[in-house]
């Protein structure tokens, strides 16, 4: 099994402690079960990802993608990693406009550029979304993941703050650094909802 992308072939040798000049095998891969992935290199310059490249990451559960332009080729590239549950998404650039069809449950997303939740809107059973550092939050776009229990914004101008409450499933609210409505958080406390105003953010 050859893989021609270094980053990835880095990340998976790396994670399963496997000598380079070991041949990976389809058992090896599913060892693999989280991977954070650059989009450059240690000298700064640009890597380049196919859809193909993310086959040999199929059994991966957690991925996480720093600096990645979210282009419809990388959207290609996630639905072949057919465990994915947690992605994060850290400094990247929304581009592509095709639907990710995988089934996630959990989503972080840190100081993106063009945010675009529409890429999500096909999964069903999303049930937490972590935004960090969004410039501008409308929370009528988080009611079509009917499935939500947790929402954290930090550090964003949430808009529509009012229709939190249509979130039917939600048990946790976390607004650290984010603009909030006093009586509408007084209303989701009455409904046992727990609301924080901090919180440690996960690793990166």
């Amino acid at each position: 099994m050859i893989i021609s992308n270094e980053e990835i072939k880095f990340k998976i040798y790396n994670s399963i402690k496997l000598n380079r000049e070991t041949e990976l095998t389809e058992t090896d891969l599913k060892k693999v079960k989280s991977i954070s992935l650059n989009k450059k290199d240690i000298h700064f310059r640009q890597i380049e990802f196919f859809k193909e490249d993310f086959e040999f990451l199929k059994y991966v559960e957690t991925l996480t993608l720093n600096s990645f332009e979210i282009t419809n080729e990388i959207i290609e590239g996630l639905q072949k990693i057919i465990n994915l549950k947690f992605l994060i998404l850290n400094h990247c650039n929304f581009t592509g406009n095709m639907l990710i069809y995988n089934n996630l449950e959990k989503i972080i997303i840190n100081y993106p550029h063009n945010l675009n939740l529409n890429l999500f809107f096909n999964i069903s059973n999303i049930k937490m979304i972590k935004l960090i550092n969004v410039k501008q939050i409308d929370v009528r776009e988080l009611l079509r993941f009917k499935y939500l229990r947790k929402v954290s914004i930090y550090n964003s101008n949430i808009i529509f703050f009012e229709k939190l409450k249509n979130l039917k499933e939600l048990q946790e609210l976390n607004l650290d650094g984010s603009n909030k409505v006093d009586e509408i958080c007084n209303n989701l406390l009455k409904r046992n909802i727990k609301i924080h105003y901090s919180d440690e953010y996960l690793p990166f």
